[in-house]
């Protein structure tokens, strides 16, 4: 694996960033896209693949510095308008994993 930083992270939190990651690539880049879309797509549905399997096995998982700021981007724009919901309920989250992700 490339080199990262790896960070405690616990199942709701995992859970959630995962949850994230896939809905906001399903609404961002749907499929039947552009290739670059579908790129995009691939690529967020495979690092929240790789960041379940992470945290299932030993309670962490490991981000590359450059992976931060799409995933930051994808949290923001999943809690703020995709994830259905209660206002309150989606900014405790957002705020959560936006936390994990500094």
């Amino acid at each position: 694996m490339a080199a990262g930083r790896a960070m405690p992270c616990g199942a709701e939190h995992g859970a959630l960033l995962c949850e994230a990651l896939r809905g906001y690539a399903q609404a961002a880049f749907p499929p039947g896209g552009s290739a670059c879309a579908e790129a995009a797509r691939e690529s967020l549905l495979e690092i929240a693949a790789r960041l379940e399997r992470e945290q299932a096995a030993c309670g962490s998982i490991t981000l590359k510095g450059r992976q931060k700021g799409t995933l930051r981007g994808a949290v923001r724009v999943y809690f703020n308008e995709l994830s259905g919901l209660p206002e309150a309920e989606a900014s405790r989250h957002r705020e959560l994993l936006l936390g994990l992700l500094e």
